[in-house]
């Protein structure tokens, strides 16, 4: 009985043992084959769809107390000026207080700053909030244009399948002119990368600014390796 039970194991495992080898045995055809190592690259150009201005609160006093106490009651009122406009998102970013150098012995004066961020996808409500905001005492230290994070997606998309079929484009022409044909795909790699374009407009006049966008490029490369028949 033992004998009959050791007899069937050992056949299971030759079994096994059998059928491991023979699943491994195209693994060693795929790296008989040529391969190319191929990329492809595509690209998007489209409108910025959001504003961003940064603007500064700057309150300077006798003393950092008072200072600060007029950065953050002229911050709090820029805040509630922004809340009541549709379609507009407001941030309050870095805060310092810093003792201004005088000269001739003049008494030295202190400085609270505060950095205000806004932005929209409305440019004419932001630049006509910028502008009250301005009247108010606001700096305008500049106006950025730049891609949402939905139209930078989509556009994304669009760069990458560019991309694919330029990769396939290429590998098949290649394969062509090596009298063989594209088996397989082994990998494939995506890279992407957005060209920014830099700060547009930088003004600190009262009036309400003015700023059009300009394109901005989306693109995306592809590299793969491939199989040639």
């Amino acid at each position: 009985m033992r004998g009959s039970k050791l007899a069937a194991a050992i056949a299971a495992v030759c079994l096994c043992f059998s059928w491991s080898a023979s699943a491994e045995s195209p693994r060693g055809t795929d790296d008989d084959r040529t391969k190319l190592h191929v990329t492809g690259s595509g690209s998007v150009e489209a409108s910025p769809d959001l504003i961003t201005a940064t603007l500064t609160v700057r309150t300077e006093a006798g003393n950092a107390a008072r200072a600060q106490t007029g950065t953050n009651d002229m911050t709090h009122k820029a805040m509630t000026m922004t809340q009541g406009v549709s379609g507009v998102s407001a941030s309050a970013g870095a805060y310092s207080v810093s003792q201004n150098s005088s000269g001739n012995n003049n008494p030295r004066n202190w400085e609270a700053r505060q950095t205000l961020s806004v932005k929209s996808k409305n440019p004419e409500t932001l630049l006509s909030l910028v502008g009250r905001l301005q009247s108010a005492g606001l700096l305008l230290e500049g106006l950025d244009w730049s891609l949402s994070d939905d139209h930078r997606k989509a556009l994304m998309r669009d760069a990458e399948k560019q991309a694919v079929q330029d990769m396939l484009h290429r590998a098949t022409g290649i394969a062509s002119e090596l009298s063989m044909k594209v088996a397989s795909i082994a990998d494939v790699t995506v890279d992407e990368s957005m060209i920014p374009h830099p700060m547009m407009f930088m003004a600190r006049a009262a009036a309400a600014p003015m700023s059009t966008p300009d394109t901005q490029k989306v693109t995306a490369m592809v590299r793969a390796t491939l199989l040639l028949k």
